[in-house]
């Protein structure tokens, strides 16, 4: 390393095999950089850790920690606690000796991992003989709960994070100096942060909807909850732990439950043996040890779903759950549950099986796309022939019911998708004066509810029509104030399948952003109520966003740009994290984009029309975008 940065490494590092999950290192776009190893000058006031030379993009790198040497300053101490708590040691074995015996037993590291665009900024104070203090500095770009909650900055840009270190002289330690006083927290950078996590969806039942028959009979469904895990530590037990013992983070709790009572605990480690692939043993105790035949199963679920998605080079086709049996490490079965018996379960299931594409052609007729078609052809029925001419539409995730609005944005109407006969009246109506102030693109979730926001400047409102019948007014939290003197104004919605997550495009002065809210139900002795609740941001640093929509379970689509910058398309997920590994092309006169909950569908887009060439529809096929026919826009698959 060059400067006064120059020294050995205090730590050692192996290549493995390349990664099979996706990073927050796909995520940020960046190369696998390594916090290298500096030896921190004894004088001056600030300096910072260094980030390391970088590696191979495709090398998993194994680290591991150095322990502090005799006689180390504070400073070079920090350096090394800093290091060591980037390890891959299951319990920070190497970071607690560089804490007093008193921190040793307290510290929690835990409890939260701040995430520092770069390494952290050391600062020193004055010492004094027996003690000495370190203060960190830097720029926080995200934090995750003891939840494993991904949640992302929105803090202005600049240094806006600060912590300190106390050293003391442990006379434990022969009065060598050690930290006595830190958080209970981890602090990375972002590199080191996307070598050490993945992120992983645990799955949780989703609260039934009021009054809603739901696709999975008497049953709930499983709704993904995007949580980040050391991906070297035990990564399958630490899922099963996460989802056993931890529960829905605390944003989507209050909407979604697990099977598993409350005091469940998993005992040992997750068994799958060689000699029975696809076999997964889970030994559960507390609450779970308990649970009656049907609880049971939807605890193997909920463990199925979450490792089959995501276990590293295994196919999982059973879970089994045993409880213990005895002092003697003996197990009694509770029940098992294979992948045929599980597919009532499957949240691909409530995303839907339609794999036809549909937009409005430039006459207002709704056209039907196959999955291997180039060319389009108009729908049966009324939504075919002309009798209604159409802005937008959306179709039901069983493809059996077609939403779509007017050309002036004034009417919503929902008929059969095929259907021969127009209804008496829409559905609904709107007052906007102009085509784009009216209703937004509706969206379908699962159980047949319809979403869909009016923009009208005199009485902007979220609207959802339950059965695609009902209208129920949605209170949107944090949009203080809907009326032509608010503040803050909902320009679009798509609502994913299980109906209690909704991806909000916010406009608030002169940025719109991507939001997403969760759907709270109630019911009062007169009405259904409908409640979209903490919204958070999903893409903070974007200061302009003009599309979204769903494109996995967890996984939203963007179409949008930074300050001064140009329109991408980019993959979210919902918690905030971005996967720019993925280049997604554009073209000129991109007017919007589409994609499916169902991740191998290819995505859609459309042009916006010139006095010259009408709006063309366009497909992704091979990173390369392919005009259909006939021209048209708004694609969308059903949802």
């Amino acid at each position: 390393m060059p400067g006064e940065r120059a020294g050995a490494p205090r730590r050692r590092r192996s290549a493995a095999r390349p990664a099979r999950h996706r990073t927050l290192a796909a995520l940020l776009g960046l190369v696998l950089l390594l916090s290298g190893c500096a030896m921190m000058p004894e004088q001056g006031g600030v300096s910072t850790v260094d980030d390391g030379d970088s590696t191979d993009q495709e090398a998993q790198v194994r680290v591991f920690g150095v322990p502090p040497e005799e006689g180390e300053s504070p400073r070079q101490l920090t350096v090394g606690f800093l290091e060591a708590i980037t390890a891959d040691e299951v319990e920070y074995e190497t970071a607690r000796l560089y804490l007093s015996a008193q921190a040793r037993d307290n510290w929690d590291p835990e409890a939260s991992v701040v995430v520092l665009s770069e390494s952290p900024k050391v600062a020193t104070t004055e010492p004094s003989e027996d003690r000495y203090e370190v203060t960190l500095t830097g720029t926080r770009v995200a934090t995750l709960d003891r939840k494993h909650a991904y949640t992302p900055s929105t803090e202005p840009e600049g240094t806006n994070w600060e912590s300190r270190l106390v050293f003391v002289k442990d006379p434990q330690q022969d009065g060598e100096w050690r930290i006595d006083e830190l958080p209970d927290a981890l602090v990375l950078n972002q590199t080191d942060f996307a070598r050490i996590y993945r992120s992983v969806n645990l799955y949780f039942f989703a609260e039934p909807d009021v009054g809603a028959e739901r696709v999975s009979g008497d049953q709930h469904l499983l709704v993904p909850d995007p949580v980040f895990l050391r991906r070297r530590i035990e990564p399958e037990s630490s899922m099963v732990k996460a989802l056993v013992e931890s529960g829905p983070t605390d944003w989507l709790a209050p909407v979604a439950e697990s099977a598993f009572p409350e005091g469940s605990t998993v005992v040992g480690d997750v068994a799958m043996p060689d000699d029975e692939p696809g076999a997964v043993t889970v030994v559960v105790g507390g609450g779970a040890a308990d649970a009656d035949a049907g609880a049971c199963t939807r605890m193997a679920a909920q463990i199925l779903f979450t490792l089959s998605k995501q276990a590293a080079g295994h196919r999982i086709e059973e879970v089994r759950l045993q409880t213990p049996d005895g002092d003697q490490g003996e197990t009694r079965p509770l029940c098992r549950l294979d992948t045929g018996d599980a597919a009532e379960y499957d949240p691909a299931r409530a995303a839907g099986t339609g794999e036809d594409a549909y937009y409005v052609d430039d006459e207002g007729l709704v056209q039907r796309l196959g999955g291997n078609q180039r060319t389009a052809g108009p729908l049966d029925g009324v939504l075919g022939d002309g009798v209604l001419s159409v802005g937008t539409v959306a179709v039901s995730r069983d493809t059996r019911r077609t939403a779509v609005v007017s050309q002036d944005g004034r009417e919503l109407w929902v008929v059969d998708t095929d259907g021969v006969v127009l209804p008496k009246e829409p559905a609904l109506r709107s007052s906007a004066p102009a085509a784009d102030q009216g209703f937004a693109t509706p969206s379908w979730d699962a159980d047949g509810n319809l979403w869909v926001v009016d923009r009208d400047p005199a009485d902007p409102r979220v609207m959802v029509l339950l059965d695609g019948r009902v209208p129920v007014r949605v209170d949107v939290a944090g949009v203080v104030a809907q009326g032509p003197e608010g503040d803050a104004r909902v320009l679009d919605a798509r609502v994913a399948a299980d109906g209690v997550r909704l991806a909000l495009l916010v406009q608030r002065g002169d940025r719109t952003s991507v939001e997403l809210g969760r759907v709270e139900r109630s019911m009062t002795t007169e009405e259904t109520v409908v409640r979209v609740a903490r919204l958070r941001p999903v893409a903070p640093h974007l200061t302009v966003t003009s599309s979204v929509s769903w494109a996995g379970e967890s996984r939203l689509l963007v179409m949008g740009k930074e300050e001064g910058g140009v329109t991408q398309l980019s993959y979210v997920d919902t918690d905030g994290s971005w996967d720019f590994a993925v280049q997604l092309p554009t073209f000129d006169g991109l007017a919007g984009a589409a994609a499916s909950q169902n991740e191998n569908l290819p995505l859609l887009a459309y042009s916006v029309a010139t006095a010259e060439e009408p709006s063309r529809v366009y497909r992704l096929n091979e990173g390369a975008w392919r005009q259909v026919n006939p021209p048209g826009s708004s694609p969308v698959y059903p949802g």
